[in-house]
């Protein structure tokens, strides 16, 4: 968890594009992917700063779409909405955390440390899932899973039903129906 880090990041953004980090998201992102605004809220603090790390809701559109727009390296209709760099940034994991990067869970390398428990894992993520698996990961088990080799996403609203193993299991149940593109 980088909690500070991502709050810092819509400071730096508000103040190097001059106007509120929420406005800028919507003007240069939201809208041109047709995310309409009584579709999230992203809540502020006291201060009305946006948290950048966290309490941004949204439906199941909303998600879909910005899902959908990392499936297509920041495209959207033809319209590039995020560079393209951007994106292979997100993808992309480090040698410190192969599993995480920019803001996304990955399903890259052979080990984790778990984000929640601090906790080494000597097994990639999800090992039942595609190397190219990315997510956005959200609180009790909210998800937006993206498998660009299957050209496959997975929106998930709503509580986790337990702690566990239950979000490996979607993707050996899943994954044997999924029927290749053509």
């Amino acid at each position: 968890y980088s909690q500070t880090t991502f709050t810092l990041l819509t400071e730096i953004t508000k103040i190097a594009v001059g106007q509120d980090f929420q406005a800028f998201a919507t003007s240069e992102v939201f809208d041109k992917v047709g995310i309409s605004r009584s579709d999230w809220n992203w809540e502020r603090d006291a201060a009305w700063h946006t948290h950048g790390w966290s309490w941004l809701q949204g439906s199941g559109l909303f998600a879909a779409r910005l899902g959908q727009l990392v499936l297509s390296d920041g495209q959207w209709k033809g319209v590039q909405v995020l560079s393209p760099d951007y994106i292979a940034a997100m993808k992309a994991g480090t040698d410190a955390q192969p599993s995480y990067g920019l803001g996304v869970r990955l399903n890259l390398g052979d080990w984790y440390t778990d984000s929640a428990s601090g906790e080494y894992r000597n097994r990639m993520w999800n090992p039942d899932a595609p190397r190219d698996l990315i997510e956005f990961s959200g609180a009790l088990g909210m998800k937006v899973s993206m498998i660009p080799s299957e050209d496959l996403m997975v929106v998930r609203l709503g509580f986790q039903p337990s702690i566990g193993e239950w979000e490996r299991a979607v993707y050996s149940k899943l994954l044997p129906g999924v029927q290749p593109s053509k």
